[in-house]
C-alpha cells in the first residue's frame, strides 16, 4: 500500500500481506445511504490504492461477480493474534484487540465497553453493535498460530450468532 495511504480506523496491522490488501478491499466504497460515519471512521480512495491493479480494471468494467467489493464501504475488523501463545492469553488478546478497535473507531466509552465483556465472543459482538445499522462487518484473523483450536472454540458462540 502507498505510503500516504490513509490509517483505517477498525483494523490493526496484519504481517499478512493477503490479509492487509484484503482488507482495505472490504472497507473501500461508499457507505449506505442515510449512513452517517462513525468517529474513526476515513474512507478509502479506491483509485489511489487499486489503480493499475485488474480488480481495480474490474470494477470499472462494471464485473457482477466483484459484488459489492470495492464500492460498499465494511467495518474491518482484523484481530492479529500471533503473541498469544495459551488459550488462556487468546481470550485476553482478543478482547484486548477488539476494545483497541472499538476504542479507535468509537472512543473511550467503547473501549471501555469491550474491555468489559467477559469472553471473546461478548466483546465481539459489542463491537459489532457499534457499528451503524446498514454496515457490513468483515473479521479477519490474522496469525492464529498454535492457538486456533482454542479461537475457534471461544468464537463459535459469536459466529452462530453472526
Amino acid at each position: 500500500m502507498p505510503a500516504d495511504a490513509p490509517f483505517l480506523v477498525g483494523v490493526h496491522a496484519p504481517q499478512s500481506l493477503t490479509l492487509d490488501i484484503m482488507r482495505w478491499m472490504l472497507a473501500a466504497g461508499e457507505l449506505p445511504e442515510g449512513v452517517r460515519p462513525w468517529p474513526g471512521y476515513q474512507p478509502v480512495n479506491v483509485e489511489a490504492l487499486f489503480e493499475g491493479l485488474r480488480v481495480y480494471e474490474r470494477l470499472r468494467e462494471q464485473d457482477p461477480y466483484l459484488g459489492g467489493l470495492l464500492q460498499q464501504a465494511r467495518f474491518v475488523i482484523l484481530l492479529g493474534l500471533g503473541d498469544a501463545t495459551s488459550g488462556a492469553e487468546l481470550r485476553a488478546t482478543i478482547i484486548s484487540k477488539l476494545a483497541g478497535i472499538a476504542g479507535d473507531a468509537f472512543g473511550k466509552e467503547a473501549r471501555a465497553d469491550v474491555l468489559a465483556a467477559p469472553n471473546p465472543g461478548d466483546a465481539l459482538s459489542r463491537v459489532i453493535r457499534k457499528v451503524p445499522a446498514g454496515v457490513p462487518v468483515a473479521v479477519l484473523v490474522d496469525e492464529v498460530g498454535g492457538c486456533a483450536d482454542a479461537l475457534l472454540d471461544s468464537a463459535r458462540p459469536s459466529l452462530f450468532v453472526l
